[in-house]
C-alpha cells in the first residue's frame, strides 16, 4: 500500500517532471477579453503557467486539479495562474470561449496568439506545466497528466517552497 500510495505518484512525478533553473524572457498573451498580458507583468510572483489544447483529453482531466490549486491560492497576490491556449492547437479564440462557456471551468484563459510563448518555452505536448519563480526563472517543466501522480499537492507543495524563497 505504501508504494501504491507514497512511491508511485512520486515515480509518475519524476518521469514527466523536471527541475530546471533557465531565466525565462518576456512573453505576452491575450485573456478570453481580447487584453494583453505580458511575463513581465508578474514580476516578484510565482507564475504557474499551463499549456493545453480544447481536444486534448488529458488537459481537460487536468483541470480539475488545476482549479484546486487556484483556490489553494486565490488569495495570494504573490501566485499568478496563466492556463494558455498554446498555439499549435489550432484553437482560435472564439473557440476556446465556446469552449469555457460549455465547461464552466473556473481558470484563467488566454491564447498564446503570437506562438512565442510556446514555441520559446518548447511545448511539444499538451498539457505542459511550467513553473516560474520571482526572478523569472522557469523552476519545473512538467509534460503529460497521470491521475495518478497528485498534481495538485504536487504543484501546492512546489509553489509554496517557491513562495518562500
Amino acid at each position: 500500500i505504501y508504494l501504491s500510495l507514497i512511491v508511485y505518484p512520486k515515480y509518475v512525478q519524476c518521469v514527466l517532471g523536471e527541475e530546471r533553473n533557465e531565466v525565462v524572457q518576456n512573453f505576452e498573451v491575450v485573456d478570453l477579453e481580447g487584453n494583453t498580458v505580458q511575463l513581465t507583468d508578474y514580476k516578484n510572483k510565482v507564475v504557474l503557467l499551463d499549456f493545453w489544447a480544447t481536444w486534448c483529453k488529458p488537459c481537460r482531466d487536468e483541470f480539475k486539479e488545476l482549479e484546486n490549486v487556484v483556490k489553494h491560492f486565490s488569495g495570494n497576490p504573490e501566485v499568478v495562474v496563466l492556463i494558455i491556449n498554446a498555439k499549435g492547437s489550432k484553437d482560435d479564440l472564439n473557440g476556446i470561449i465556446d469552449f469555457q462557456n460549455q465547461n464552466k471551468y473556473d481558470l484563467p484563459f488566454y491564447k498564446d496568439l503570437s506562438g512565442y510563448a510556446s514555441s520559446y518555452l518548447k511545448v511539444s505536448a499538451y498539457p505542459t506545466l511550467g513553473l516560474i519563480d520571482k526572478s523569472g526563472n522557469l523552476r519545473f517543466y512538467h509534460t503529460g497528466y497521470s491521475n495518478t501522480e497528485n498534481l495538485e499537492g504536487f504543484l501546492i507543495q512546489k509553489m509554496e517552497a517557491l513562495l518562500s524563497e
